[in-house]
């Protein structure tokens, strides 16, 4: 008996509360949510609440009418909680109402009603009501309570040119999608399919208009509505289609290519000849709704995609675009043939041939086409070499074809540039020369010569991971030769000569993985430092992991120099000083206790150095 006076009371303390969107505001929204037993604001039914918002909402109070324009949306989003307010004693006395879903569901459809009024009686555009009715509305189709009402409704609001057909169709449109991946229920289905029906007859210039120019997560290839393929089925008629030919073949159509294909599908290329003649005369570098249409074509027929594609060559406004219409639609060898043709007539740029790394249309070429398509790439423009790289990975390493010798080329190019160029052509590289050492292990010269241009260029810090499964893989066929492509580098590196540090850093990170190096005996890698022992040994010191077992046996053969002493101790400190000034003496313990089991004096002595280090950094920090 209360409830009147206690939602009244709510509703003062919110309209003095200035945030609108604060506690209060909140406070008395919870009051109408329909939550039953301890969670429950009230032990009135739902049905009994709706006199106090029918009231209110004809308030002429302009923010006590928001209010509780804002408690029905509330109502209607159905948040799974409501605030609690600390007096836990209040609910064991309470008796709330039995919850019952269709009492529920009436009760939503009523306040969805209660909101109409506002548009019968034109009041609440401040919070938008319309939208609040249409988001709502939409979300309740899938309700067989409540669905009829929802239609009803907004119905009502479209022919009252309150909302209309565009926001109408995103509306479900984007319920559809906020739902996957559960699947939609038949009666949405059913009841959206009654407001498409309304609409998209009458309003199809506009539907067409939003449907291809809009940007949304919408996927016109998975339509339980078939919204889409419904435009496109009205557009076979060219009367109709044609007023919209003009920015369809532009950039504005940003969906023009799904819209093309859908298109494309449902015709029988009655409308390439209006979409030929819409395409020239616009003079649009776009051809994306084009390349949907022809996409279809060549799907359904590819000797006819071929030919439309010869006849564009011809044009002397369409040939430049032909690579990227066949980038978008079909690929043959004719075709292929002809855009080669273009390029060596320079009608248009090697670079033209960019579009076709983001489709892998490529796969469909003979090897021997393909590789003329790489010569004309070769030595041209930063663009141009890109996509040669990308395009060599694709049709070879990605699809895992014979890497022809012509991949030696492309690997040893010595073009820095391009490797380094953007993050993924690194990636691109290293893919070709894994695929390369796989077919061709004998091929050693080819691997070290890579691994000393990575090791020396700016692209060779994204390499790092790539290169060592390379050598990881050549390593589990043979520890010697793994460590001769290390060996190799290392002695490229000559101390002072110009690109040495960057390669022994490199040669570090490639063996502080450690693993690696548990692959390639040790007593391969003091064979090749016997060699020269003066040169080498120093070499090995400033790359080999600082693990100890490692460090002290390199101190055993090879401590005696000076120089490897000093590394070696300066390696371990460096790389433990932070782990003994962080967490306490741990690692000096861990050094004593492996002290213990040493036996060459030598060892012992720089081992008890590297701890006397190690306790002096201690009592420093």
């Amino acid at each position: 008996e209360l409830f009147d006076e206690s939602a009244g009371l709510l509703l003062s303390l919110a309209m003095n509360d200035d945030t609108e969107y604060g506690d209060l505001p909140k406070m008395f929204a919870y009051l109408f949510i329909p939550m039953s037993g301890r969670h429950a604001q009230t032990e009135v039914p739902p049905s009994e609440r709706l006199p106090f918002l029918r009231k209110e909402i004809r308030s002429s109070n302009v923010k006590k009418r928001n209010l509780v324009i804002r408690a029905c949306d509330a109502v209607l989003t159905s948040p799974t909680f409501a605030y609690s307010y600390g007096q836990e004693e209040l609910w064991q006395s309470y008796a709330p109402w039995t919850k019952s879903n269709d009492e529920i569901s009436e009760y939503y459809g009523e306040v969805l009603k209660i909101l109409h009024t506002c548009l019968e009686y034109g009041i609440g555009a401040e919070v938008n009501v319309a939208g609040i009715i249409l988001k709502n509305g939409i979300a309740m189709l899938g309700n067989p309570v409540i669905s009829e009402t929802a239609v009803e409704i907004v119905k009502g609001a479209y022919k009252e040119r309150d909302v209309d057909a565009a926001a109408i169709l995103g509306a479900i449109l984007t319920h559809v999608e906020r739902r996957k991946p559960l699947p939609i229920s038949e009666h949405f289905l059913n009841e959206a399919g009654k407001l498409l029906r309304m609409i998209v007859g009458p309003e199809y210039q506009l539907l067409v208009r939003w449907a291809v120019t809009t940007r949304s997560g919408y996927d016109p290839h998975d339509d339980p509505l078939g919204v889409m393929r419904e435009l496109a089925r009205r557009s076979l008629d060219i009367d109709v289609l044609g007023p919209h030919l003009g920015w369809l073949v532009t950039d504005e159509a940003v969906r023009g290519y799904d819209f093309g294909r859908i298109l494309g599908s449902l015709d029988n290329s009655s409308l390439l000849h209006p979409i030929l003649d819409a395409q020239i005369q616009s003079g649009s570098e776009t051809v994306d709704f084009l390349a949907g249409y022809m996409r279809s074509i060549c799907e359904r027929n590819e000797a006819e995609w071929e030919g439309i594609v010869y006849d564009m060559c011809g044009d002397a406004v369409l040939r430049a675009r032909v690579p990227e219409l066949a980038s978008l639609s079909g690929m043959t060898d004719g075709v292929a043939a002809r855009i080669r043709d273009l390029i060596r007539e320079g009608a248009v740029e090697p670079s033209s041939l960019e579009p076709f790394t983001h489709s892998n249309l490529v796969d469909k070429m003979s090897e021997s086409m393909f590789e003329e398509w790489t010569r004309l790439l070769r030595g041209k423009d930063l663009t141009s070499r890109q996509t040669r790289m990308h395009l060599y990975y694709l049709y070879y390493a990605a699809n895992k074809r014979t890497i022809p010798d012509s991949a030696r080329d492309v690997l040893l190019s010595g073009d820095a540039e391009t490797i380094s160029s953007d993050s993924y052509q690194p990636a691109y590289w290293c893919g070709i020369l894994k695929a390369y050492v796989r077919q061709r292990p004998g091929d050693a010269d080819t691997l070290s010569k890579a691994l000393e241009f990575a090791a020396g260029n700016p692209a060779g810090t994204r390499l790092v991971d790539a290169f060592f499964d390379i050598l990881y893989a050549a390593a589990a066929h043979s520890g010697e030769d793994a460590w001769g492509y290390v060996a190799a580098l290392l002695e490229s590196a000559p101390p002072g000569a110009a690109g040495s540090d960057e390669k022994l850093r490199f040669v570090s990170r490639l063996l502080h993985r450690g693993t690696l190096v548990d692959r390639v005996s040790l007593a391969v890698i003091f064979d090749w430092i016997d060699i020269d022992a003066a040169g080498r040994a120093p070499l090995a010191a400033r790359v080999l992991p600082t693990r100890l077992d490692i460090a002290v046996k390199v101190v055993s053969g090879y401590g005696g120099d000076e120089k490897v002493w000093n590394i070696l101790r300066s390696a371990q400190v460096r790389a433990n000083r932070r782990f003994v000034m962080f967490g306490g003496t741990e690692k000096i313990k861990e050094m004593e206790s492996f002290k213990e089991g040493v036996t060459d004096p030598a060892a012992l002595k720089w081992l008890g150095e590297c701890i006397a280090a190690l306790e002096r950094s201690v009592k420093e920090f």
